[in-house]
């Protein structure tokens, strides 16, 4: 992430601090829901996965915050390929398994299985291809050294060689269109109750869309100030670490069961 401008500072890490505290609190009820839940566990195999994508990606999340309490960048260089590594990596993981959970929701709906019986496969399948897709991306586009105001970036703008310019468009478009068309479509097959479910493609939309585009035009044209000087087109994307787990719980009824039995002290499911 760059920012260019110091008097940024004090913005960054106050939303990057409530990013960070609602994405722990909200995947706290969700994880202590699936462990008193076997029903849900078996249901909703994509909502675990989620939970621990967004929650590492939280932890460059929270990278940001203390470079900006701090003024500085206190990890070293270490530290800055973490942060390149966890933003690239478990942002895959997180859109997929968004996806993958509302599928969920899908079948839950339908009584039926839609794609496969084994979602542990699926899911295996999704994490291997982020994490090698990350590492690939990590040798081909090493990330900007370390400076004041530069923190874990994924885009260095000054290479100008056309295979990395390839592969942020590759990312653009396959891990911004493809999961968009599907959350869609889910939405659509569930008919009224979609309706609500629509939140999550559209929250992901309104965080990934300025970025995506501007990234494009960044890489293809050249517009590389659009892609610097907006704080805002980077703190989206990174604010939907905290927005999903809410968003679940809001709109997965037998999650939702399942928190407020916990608080009533009505749940008598079995954990196992």
């Amino acid at each position: 992430m760059e920012i260019l401008d110091k008097a940024d500072f004090p913005i960054v890490a106050l939303v990057t601090s409530i990013n960070v505290i609602l994405a722990v609190l909200g995947y706290a009820f969700i994880f202590v829901a699936l462990a008193k839940s076997a029903n849900l566990r078996r249901s909703s195999p994509w909502l675990l996965s989620l939970g621990v994508a967004d929650l590492l990606f939280t932890v460059q999340v929270a990278m940001v915050a203390v470079a900006c309490y701090m003024a500085r960048w206190p990890f070293g260089d270490f530290g800055h390929i973490v942060h390149a590594y966890l933003a690239l990596c478990m942002g895959l993981n997180a859109i997929a398994s968004n996806a993958g959970a509302l599928l969920d929701r899908l079948e839950m709906e339908k009584k039926t299985v839609l794609i496969s019986s084994n979602k542990l496969a699926l899911i295996g399948f999704a994490w291997t291809s982020g994490v090698l897709i990350s590492f690939l991306y990590y040798l081909i586009i090493k990330p900007f050294t370390v400076t004041d105001t530069t923190f874990g970036c994924l885009v260095n703008l000054d290479d100008k060689a056309l295979l990395p310019r390839l592969i942020i468009v590759f990312l653009s478009f396959g891990w911004f269109l493809v999961p968009v068309y599907y959350m869609a479509r889910c939405c659509l097959l569930m008919g009224d109750s979609g309706k609500s479910a629509a939140l999550i493609p559209a929250s992901f939309l309104i965080a990934y869309t300025p970025f995506a585009i501007c990234s494009l035009l960044s890489v293809t044209v050249g517009l590389d100030r659009i892609y610097y000087n907006n704080i805002w087109i980077h703190l989206m994307p990174k604010f939907t670490s905290a927005m999903n787990p809410w968003l679940h719980l809001y709109l997965n009824p037998q999650l939702r069961k399942v928190c407020s039995d916990m608080f009533l002290g009505n749940g008598q499911e079995k954990m196992h």
